[in-house]
C-alpha cells in the first residue's frame, strides 16, 4: 500500500512540476519573418507622441510586446513612456520604459499585466519619448512593407512600413507539458534502474 501511495505521490510531483515549467512566452511577429533584418529601417529619434503600431491580436490575451531598438548616445535621461490601447480608445496598460536597459539592434520585451478577450481585435502601441540632448534617444526598427492588420504612425502621420515587433502571450502550452513530463518521467525510471542495478 506504501509502495502505492509513494508511486502516486511522485506522479503527481512530476505532474505539477511540468504543468509551472510549461507556461512560456508566445510571440506572435506582426512583422515578415522573411525579410532579411539588413533591410531594417530605423525611425529615428523623434521627441514627443513619435511611435505608434496598430495591429490585430491573433491570440484571446496579451502580456507584452517585444521591440527591435537602437540607441543612440547616454539616454539615462531620456524618458519613455508606453500605452496600449484598444480600438475604442480605451487604454489597456501604460508604464515607463528604462531607456538604460534597452540594447542596441536587440528586441526589448515590454511587459504588463494580462489583458484578455483580444482574439481578433485592433490594438495601438504607442511610445512617447523626452530627450534632453541633439542625437541621443531610443529609435524603433520596421520594414518598408505594411502587413495585413497593421498601420504605423510616426508624428501622427501614417508611414508605409510595419514594426519589428513582437505580441506576447504568456500561456500554458501542451506540446512544451508533454515533452518535459516525458523527461522527467524519464530520469525517475532512468534514476530508479540505476538504483535497483547497484542496491
Amino acid at each position: 500500500m506504501k509502495k502505492h501511495i509513494k508511486k502516486i505521490v511522485i506522479c503527481i510531483l512530476l505532474i505539477i512540476c511540468s504543468f509551472m515549467y510549461s507556461h512560456i512566452d508566445r510571440a506572435v511577429r506582426i512583422y515578415d519573418k522573411n525579410i532579411d533584418a539588413g533591410e531594417y529601417r530605423s525611425a529615428g529619434i523623434v521627441e514627443g507622441e513619435s511611435f505608434q503600431q496598430s495591429f490585430i491580436s491573433e491570440e484571446d490575451s496579451i502580456d507584452g510586446v517585444d521591440l527591435m531598438c537602437t540607441v543612440n548616445g547616454d539616454v539615462s535621461s531620456v524618458k519613455l513612456e508606453y500605452e496600449l490601447a484598444d480600438e475604442q480608445g480605451n487604454i489597456k496598460a501604460k508604464g515607463e520604459i528604462p531607456p538604460e536597459k534597452i540594447k542596441t539592434d536587440k528586441f526589448y520585451k515590454i511587459r504588463f499585466d494580462k489583458i484578455k478577450e483580444c482574439e481578433g481585435k485592433e490594438f495601438t502601441f504607442s511610445v512617447r519619448q523626452k530627450v534632453d540632448k541633439e542625437n541621443v534617444g531610443i529609435a524603433f526598427y520596421y520594414e518598408d512593407k505594411v502587413e495585413n492588420g497593421t498601420t504605423m504612425r510616426i508624428l501622427g502621420n501614417e508611414v508605409p512600413g510595419t514594426s519589428i515587433m513582437k505580441v506576447i502571450t504568456h500561456e500554458f502550452d501542451l506540446e512544451t507539458f508533454c515533452v518535459l513530463l516525458g523527461f522527467l518521467a524519464f530520469i525517475f525510471l532512468f534514476m530508479r534502474s540505476l538504483y535497483k542495478l547497484f542496491s
